[in-house]
């Protein structure tokens, strides 16, 4: 987020607080990390060039992204944690040649 603008009203007769956005600019942002990868592949072929696969892979990895809303409110850089990775499984058909 590059620019938030707000406006906050006050309802006296429920005595609450409402606010409304005005305008939002969203940023790109990009982080690096250290994660890691393990997988296994398997193939069969009834015939010398037509086959049957399947994959699994299993990643991991985390990365501190800044939190825009909170770097407003604390007036410092502030991150979140963001997990990225999971387990993936596909499979198809398979040509040799």
């Amino acid at each position: 987020m590059s620019d938030l603008e707000y406006r906050e009203t006050f309802d006296a007769s429920t005595r609450s607080f409402a606010a409304s956005i005005n305008a939002l600019e969203t940023d790109s942002v990009k982080a690096s990390a250290w994660g890691y990868n393990v997988g296994v592949d398997a193939g069969f072929y009834p015939s010398a060039h037509v086959g049957f696969g399947g994959l699994m892979r299993y990643s991991r990895g985390t990365v501190d992204l800044e939190n825009p809303l909170q770097t407003l409110i604390d007036d410092r850089t502030a991150t979140d944690p963001l997990d990225a990775g999971g387990l993936r499984v596909s499979a198809g058909l398979r040509v040799r040649f």
